[in-house]
């Protein structure tokens, strides 16, 4: 029985194309970071973030652990 690999459907409507080793580091970074962050929802990050720091302070007072002392 022979598997033939899935079929590429994508697409791209654009007229151009670059070379993502065409750009410098620096520059391809800051593109992936706009890119990144204009879809980022900033209340979902907010949230993301207190939880985050929530169960970071429950984790270390089970540890024996007061985060709000020194």
């Amino acid at each position: 029985m022979s598997v033939s690999p899935p079929s590429d459907h994508r697409s791209f409507s654009g007229t151009s194309t670059t070379q993502a080793e065409a750009l410098p580091p620096d520059v391809l970074a800051a593109v992936l970071k706009a890119a990144i962050t204009s879809h980022r929802d900033v209340r979902v990050l907010a949230a993301l973030l207190e939880r985050e720091e929530d169960e970071r302070r429950r984790l270390l007072q089970s540890l024996g652990y007061d985060p709000d002392v020194g």
